[in-house]
């Protein structure tokens, strides 16, 4: 090599040495290895569709949780996660109205699909709460196929709120139409403990017509309640008054309907 060429290399290192290396562009690493998003979202309580919200749900009866993994990249995308129940708070087999099928995997649960045709992925959970109050479920991603990118999306948590069941009545049903003057007049009233059809323990049909105090019958059945009254035969174009009330343990539930006799 002359003196020349070997100035000539030497000053070619110099810049090259000079030069910063370039950064790794998105989505690498340093290394060159891709990088990816992962992250997790929890929704719940939802409906039996599992996707309209509710604001609460009633205790000792199972509600859904859809737990939703997502990601920014394309091709194969697997995920390893967690969920954390609170105490008490049991996880049970149950099928959406979609006929989506309930997951019972608390631990190291590994789900994997192709992100090239959604970006993410939805699993549901039903679950059934301990007893009335506020409740937290969390889920967090363990591992995923890929480097993640971002870890701060990688936990979520969804607050579960608990009522105590209720007894309550639906709108009645009149049997035969309106009441009319001389005749029986029968409803039938739905009742939900919960928003779950129960056969009350007890019930009591009154009514009265003007002056006129009614007997009612009362006929128990599971989800509703059948009330029959006679109305007098001199009570045409009054106002029929009924109060209906009924007990299932220690719960209780009322209610009043009034109603336009019809003359004969």
């Amino acid at each position: 090599m002359t003196g020349l060429s070997a100035v000539v290399v030497a000053l070619v290192l110099a810049v090259l040495a000079a030069c910063p290396t370039a950064p790794a562009g998105p989505g690498m690493a340093a290394g060159g290895a891709v990088q990816t998003d992962y992250g997790v979202k929890l929704v719940g309580p939802v409906d039996s569709t599992g996707s309209r919200p509710l604001r609460s749900v009633t205790a000792g009866r199972p509600f859904y949780v859809r737990l939703q993994l997502f990601t920014d990249g394309t091709g194969p995308a697997s995920v390893t996660y967690d969920v954390d129940l609170p105490t008490g708070m049991d996880v049970v087999p149950a099928r959406l109205r979609g006929g989506a099928v309930t997951s019972s995997c608390l631990r190291a649960c590994t789900v994997g699909w192709n992100a090239t045709r959604s970006r993410q992925l939805s699993v549901y959970y039903a679950l059934v709460p301990p007893g009335p109050g506020a409740f937290v479920v969390e889920a967090s991603i363990v591992s995923t196929n890929r480097i993640d990118a971002r870890k701060r999306d990688n936990t979520a948590t969804a607050t579960i709120v608990v009522v105590s069941p209720r007894l309550s009545f639906g709108r009645p049903v009149l049997e035969s139409g309106p009441p009319v003057a001389g005749r029986d007049f029968g409803v039938t009233v739905p009742v939900r403990r919960g928003g779950t059809p129960v056969r009350p323990l007890r019930a009591t049909c009154a009514a009265a017509a003007g002056s006129h105090v009614l007997a009612g019958v009362v006929m128990l059945r599971r989800g509703n309640i059948r009330c029959t009254w006679h109305i007098p035969s001199g009570a045409g174009r009054m106002t029929l008054r009924t109060h209906i009330s009924a007990t299932a343990g220690a719960l209780r539930a009322a209610g009043s309907w009034l109603y336009a006799i019809r003359a004969r």
